[in-house]
């Protein structure tokens, strides 16, 4: 029997899915703020027996490729399913109606993106991972005078500090976190609604304790140099006490490395602080990693490094257009989708660092499989691993 996914508009059904589903209480304030998120987007959902049983976001935005450009994309979010009707086909229905109303045809994204809370369950929807993160706790004892932390902070200039409420600063805030998106392979441009969610989140956030601070570095002349977003949390019986008190950072944008490690100075400096982290993690080649003198005060939490963001290439001509490419030449790529959506093969002819594309019947070069492709694209992941793990097929010579 066929249990066709639809859309509704309320957005009450998807937070109590995901309650069942992840075990976490999502409490009033922060329904509303999702739910004026999603309202830019779509959710659909799948019923069994008379209920929903399964729910899945999408939110339209932009991704950055590689070169400094953006493709539009599609954000993917609450994919949940009760427990209750684990095993019965309920994600397989949503993507696929997502994937069918969405991701074909000429209205299609460039790409689909999302966070896997299990890596086993995505690829068979063609999605991929295309960036890495490192974990990462610190020991702000062994930083607060670390020699390349300050030397690197000092190249920024004189800056002031202040804490800052976000509304006060979104305006400043947004071309220098646009500034970083295109500089990142698979960063996310940030819409108004998502801009307008960033100001809207409270002193306390998700239900937790630790009041949010945000601290704006800012030049002699007064313009906005970057902001960093913290959450300080203490031990409930003795808020005094510096063992186990913790720094969770949650952002860090600036509009240099030399703002950025001015910034990591100032929340290594703060008083009875033991431990700072940042639950969203680093990129391997995040600048702060090379600053310090003491890199060992950076420890990787386990595993040293994580997969982040996962990719679908839903229109992988337009997507390979717009990314940059490193000299000139020419490839046919043949692309494997296991929903058929994007399965195609295409002609790359590469010149001066852009490619035209087309679809031909010629025979391919390379063959991958699409969600192996989101790495090469993306993470520029050398093709030669690729082919070592079996996951690309070269049948031509001098493509590698």
């Amino acid at each position: 029997m066929e249990h066709p996914a639809r859309q509704r508009a309320s957005h009450d059904p998807l937070f109590t899915i995901a309650e069942h589903a992840f075990g976490v209480g999502i409490d009033p304030a922060e329904r509303a703020r999702w739910a004026a998120l999603l309202g830019s987007g779509t959710t659909f959902y799948a019923e069994r027996d008379g209920i929903e049983a399964g729910s899945l976001g999408v939110l339209p935005a932009s991704q950055s490729v590689p070169g400094g450009l953006l493709v539009d994309a599609d954000l993917v979010t609450w994919v949940a399913t009760l427990p209750t009707h684990r095993r019965q086909g309920v994600m397989t229905e949503l993507v696929g109606r997502v994937a069918s109303e969405r991701w074909s045809g000429d209205g299609r994204p460039g790409v689909a993106a999302l966070w896997a809370s299990e890596a086993r369950i995505y690829r068979r929807f063609g999605f991929g991972p295309a960036t890495t993160i490192r974990p990462l706790r610190i020991a702000p004892d062994r930083l607060r005078d670390d020699a390349g932390l300050a030397r690197a902070a000092e190249a920024a200039g004189p800056l002031a500090f202040s804490f800052v409420q976000p509304a006060q600063i979104s305006a400043e805030a947004r071309p220098i976190h646009e500034a970083a998106v295109v500089a990142r392979p698979a960063g996310i441009r940030r819409t108004p609604a998502f801009w307008d969610r960033w100001c809207s989140v409270g002193e306390f956030v998700g239900g937790s304790a630790a009041p949010r601070s945000i601290v704006a570095a800012r030049r002699p002349d007064g313009a906005l140099a970057g902001w960093i977003d913290y959450r300080r949390e203490v031990p409930a019986d003795d808020p005094l006490a510096e063992e186990g008190s913790t720094c969770r950072v949650m952002e860090v944008a600036a509009a240099s490395p030399a703002v950025a490690a001015a910034l990591w100075r100032f929340v290594v400096g703060l008083d009875l602080v033991e431990v700072a982290y940042t639950p969203w993690s680093l990129a391997p080649d995040d600048p702060l990693l090379r600053v310090v003198d003491d890199h060992r005060a950076l420890a990787a939490t386990a595993p040293e490094t994580w997969d982040g963001l996962w990719v679908r290439l839903c229109d992988p001509a337009r997507v390979l257009a717009t990314r940059g490419w490193q000299g000139s030449g020419s490839m046919v790529l043949e692309l494997d989708d296991p929903m058929g959506y994007a399965s195609g093969t295409w002609q790359l002819e590469i010149r001066d660092g852009r490619a035209v594309v087309e679809a031909t019947t010629a025979a391919p070069d390379l063959s991958l499989r699409l969600d192996d492709a989101a790495a090469l694209v993306f993470a520029d992941a050398p093709l030669r691993e690729l082919v070592a793990a079996s996951r690309a097929a070269v049948r031509s010579d001098g493509v590698i």
